[in-house]
């Protein structure tokens, strides 16, 4: 058995934190995690208004419909983040929001190499879960970068 320090009587924000390795299987399962969560979310929410705005032409109706739809989506893709991880809290949890990763990044709970990884995932994924919405009735392909007035 290996000598380890007892580290119970440690406070916890003091504890030493485990540095994941650059290039694991960790990062990647954390990377695809990311990807799959962030798509979820972005498909459901942004297909919610697309779908809204079909239906009804109601602005109150549809603020309350898609505020309600956005956050099943978000629950929904955090509980599929938090599945299917390990439950460690120095992987990935389902961030889904590039915002969220930069703050633990900042706080130093997640090491630069995987917040870029995460970064990449969460854009890769809004984009990807964009452009299939693009196909879907009611999806519509606006090339005016929102400058619509």
């Amino acid at each position: 058995m290996r000598n380890r320090k007892n580290v119970s009587n440690i406070p916890i924000t003091e504890r030493p934190r485990p540095q994941p390795k650059i290039l694991s299987m960790d990062t990647v399962k954390a990377a695809v995690n990311e990807f799959v969560s962030t798509f979820i979310f972005v498909f459901a929410a942004t297909g919610s208004r697309i779908v809204v705005n079909k239906i009804t032409g109601d602005a109150v109706f549809g603020l309350i419909a898609t505020a309600i739809a956005q956050a099943f989506a978000l629950t929904a893709a955090v509980s599929v983040g938090i599945k299917y991880t390990d439950m460690n809290p120095y992987t990935c949890c389902g961030h889904l929001n590039p915002a969220v990763t930069f703050a633990a990044f900042i706080g130093g709970n997640l090491h630069i190499f995987r917040a870029l990884i995460y970064w990449i995932a969460q854009l890769l994924a809004s984009i990807a879960a964009c452009g299939l919405l693009v196909f879907f009735p009611g999806g519509q392909v606006r090339l005016s970068l929102l400058l619509d007035y």
